[in-house]
């Protein structure tokens, strides 16, 4: 299921834009992966332990 970031925000109360700055900084710290073949993100399993 593919989910644009206005649609994301729209699901969690927040903004387009908040939702874009915090994906930019998920992938920075690589908690959020590319996953190329599902063309889709990942969160990275150690981030979600902690």
């Amino acid at each position: 299921m593919a989910l644009s970031h206005r649609r994301l925000s729209e699901l969690v109360g927040s903004t387009r834009s908040t939702v874009t700055r915090v994906m930019s900084l998920l992938r920075k710290r690589s908690a959020l992966l590319s996953c190329d073949q599902q063309m889709g993100l990942l969160f990275d399993p150690a981030f979600l332990e902690d």
